[in-house]
C-alpha cells in the first residue's frame, strides 16, 4: 500500500510541475507576443530614411564598409532583387544575406557614413581616437590578437 501511495504522490508532483511549466511557457509566449507587437508599433512610427541617408549608407558600403558578405547583397541589388532603400528602411530584416552583411560591419551606423569625428579611427590606424590605448589597437580584434589561452 505504501508503494501505491508514493507513486500517486510522485504523479501529483509531476502533474503540478507540468502545470507550472505550462503556466510559465504561456506567460513567456504572451510576453514575447507583446514585445513583438510593441516593436512593430515603434518601427511603424519611425520616419523613413531620407534619400541623403540612403545615399550615404550606400556610399559607405561601396567604399570602406564593403565586406565579402556585402558583395553577396550588392550582387542581389544589381540583379534587382533588393534595393538600398529596402535595406536602410529595415524591410529586409529577415533576409539572411542582409543580416549576415549587417553583422559583418558591427561598427557601422549612418553616423559613420558622415564626416569623421575626433573619435573616428578612419583609415589611419595611428590616428589618436581618444581612447588611451588607441595608438596600439584599432579594434577589439587587434587588441585580443596578442592574447592566447593556454591550459
Amino acid at each position: 500500500m505504501r508503494h501505491l501511495t508514493s507513486n500517486y504522490s510522485r504523479q501529483l508532483d509531476i502533474d503540478d510541475l507540468r502545470g507550472e511549466l505550462d503556466r510559465i511557457l504561456s506567460f513567456a509566449l504572451s510576453s514575447a507576443r507583446d514585445v513583438e507587437a510593441k516593436a512593430d508599433e515603434i518601427l511603424n512610427s519611425l520616419e523613413p530614411a531620407s534619400d541623403e541617408e540612403v545615399s550615404a549608407f550606400r556610399d559607405y558600403i561601396l567604399t570602406k564598409g564593403r565586406t565579402p558578405e556585402w558583395n553577396i547583397v550588392i550582387a542581389r541589388i544589381e540583379k534587382g532583387e533588393l534595393t538600398w532603400r529596402e535595406i536602410v528602411d529595415g524591410d529586409c530584416e529577415r533576409d539572411s544575406d542582409v543580416l549576415d552583411a549587417m553583422r559583418s560591419t558591427p561598427r557601422m551606423s549612418l553616423q559613420a557614413t558622415a564626416e569623421p569625428t575626433e573619435y573616428d579611427t578612419g583609415a589611419n590606424p595611428n590616428r589618436e581616437t581618444g581612447h588611451p590605448r588607441s595608438h596600439y589597437h584599432n579594434d577589439d580584434d587587434d587588441y585580443f590578437e596578442g592574447f592566447s589561452v593556454r591550459a
